[in-house]
């Protein structure tokens, strides 16, 4: 039978500085130095990161709102993983036909439907399990805080059944056959990873874990340590 996959992005809870909207690669520098190099430039004017970036109201609602639209079984599987491309083989995999997705991000591909022609990202995996047909439909709920339009993907929405919604709009409660976590930390800071994994452990599920290195964040340095930070 098929069925329905959950896809988070943790960047829906993290209202990020619109300068840092860029595109990146998913790299160990970019999901480490490269906040260790926002932190310093910042502490330099006399702002503290760590205190002012923080999760929205929303992340503390999520254990009731998670109660009320979803269902699934204590089996059920949930995976968590830094990046968002392994919905795809989630999705292939367990014969999922509709994705219901948290994002700051659509990942329809940006670039109209030439942008699916490029090997699987972060960037386009929604767009691909939809251009090949592995999923029939996919609804995307934007976080409050995102830059994006859903005419930026006038192609993809003529072309595919893709709804965008309210977290609040959702039919309930959905049965869902499988979760993805994903931790984005390129687009994610690591002051804030423990919060997220109070969010996987809000589902009360057995976790599989796939590409996910672990952070370490400290605001003591040594001057070589916040040389090679600023150069990166």
């Amino acid at each position: 039978m098929a069925g329905i996959l959950l896809s988070i992005d943790w960047d829906f809870f993290v209202p990020a500085r619109p300068e840092w909207q860029v595109s990146l690669r998913e790299s160990v520098r970019n999901q480490n130095q490269l906040w260790y190099k926002r932190y310093l430039v910042a502490k330099r004017q006399g702002e503290d990161l760590s205190k002012t970036v923080d999760v929205i109201p929303f992340y503390y609602l999520f254990p009731c709102y998670l109660q009320k639209y979803f269902s699934y079984s204590p089996d059920a599987l949930l995976l968590v993983t830094d990046s968002h491309k392994y919905s795809y083989e989630l999705a292939r995999e367990m014969d999922i036909e509709y994705v219901i997705l948290f994002d700051t991000h659509a990942d329809l591909g940006y670039g109209g439907l030439a942008s699916l022609d490029y090997e699987v990202n972060c960037a386009n995996w929604l767009g691909k399990l939809l251009q090949e047909k592995i999923i029939k439909r996919a609804t995307i709920v934007y976080s409050s805080h995102t830059l994006e339009d859903p005419g930026w993907f006038s192609e993809q929405n003529r072309t595919f059944p893709i709804g965008y919604t309210s977290p609040f709009l959702l039919p309930s409660p959905l049965p869902l056959s499988a979760i993805h976590i994903c931790r984005s930390g390129a687009w994610t800071p690591p002051w804030l990873d423990q919060k997220f994994e109070k969010l996987v452990r809000t589902f009360k599920l057995p976790v599989q874990k796939q590409d996910l290195p672990a952070r370490v964040w400290k605001t003591s340095f040594t001057l070589a340590e916040q040389v090679d930070a600023l150069i990166c």
